[in-house]
């Protein structure tokens, strides 16, 4: 802000009053934003998880943009899905203090190991010249299966033949 000062001296027998005012003008400091508590990786969870939070004099924002180019804006740095986002922090200016941006930050969410229930996989079977196509493995995603010989040559199909193969259960991987 600015403020005027008047300074005065009185007169006495020797020296004659005197005054002077002049303006004294107190620029806005420079806000500096904290970004130590904000957390740079992850692992997906399915659930909104909290990065952290950055720090400043003013109120904070979180402008995000993930690797599609998709910008959010938010006042709170929480993430679901797996990916690389970057994060740029702003503060709001206040009486004292100049609105201020951070550098990007980047924060990377790995995808997370999925687990498939092969509880309920029928494995055994009696020949009768059909294929014998394994069923019943569950997981969040879709579900495929290959099948292998016994010398571990991967076949087109399910087999047909009696004899003893290797199925190996595939969770499909999510964006």
């Amino acid at each position: 802000g600015t403020y005027i000062v008047e300074i005065a001296a009185l007169g006495d027998n020797n020296y004659n009053p005197w005054s002077d005012e002049f303006e004294i003008k107190v620029e806005k400091a420079n806000q500096t934003i904290d970004l130590t508590n904000i957390r740079t990786a992850g692992t997906y969870n399915e659930h909104y998880q909290s990065f952290g939070y950055a720090v400043g004099f003013g109120t904070i924002s979180y402008k995000i943009t993930n690797e599609n180019g998709v910008v959010i804006n938010t006042n709170s740095l929480e993430l679901i899905n797996a990916g690389t986002y970057k994060v740029v922090v702003s503060a709001s200016g206040d009486n004292n203090y100049k609105e201020a941006t951070s550098n990007e930050v980047t924060i990377v969410i790995k995808k997370a190991t999925q687990t498939i229930d092969t509880t309920e996989v029928k494995t055994n079977f009696v020949y009768n010249n059909s294929p014998c196509v394994v069923t019943g493995a569950s997981a969040i995603n879709a579900i495929s299966y290959e099948y292998y010989d016994s010398e571990d040559n991967l076949l087109l199909d399910a087999p047909t033949k009696a004899g003893t193969y290797k199925v190996k259960v595939i969770g499909a991987e999510s964006d």
